[in-house]
């Protein structure tokens, strides 16, 4: 998902955020509380050296 776009349903709403690299964030809504979960691609990617 892209910044600025969101998905939703019933229980739950996550929206993309923006990054100061080229990662991304996710803000979820559920049950009435809010989450932020922020990403480092290399590390997704599995291609960070220094998480090793």
């Amino acid at each position: 998902m892209v910044k600025g776009k969101s998905w939703c349903d019933k229980n739950i709403k996550i929206v993309a955020a923006g990054s100061n690299d080229s990662g991304v964030s996710w803000i979820v809504e559920v049950a009435g509380k809010r989450f932020v979960f922020f990403s480092d691609p290399d590390v997704i990617e599995g291609t960070d050296e220094n998480a090793k």
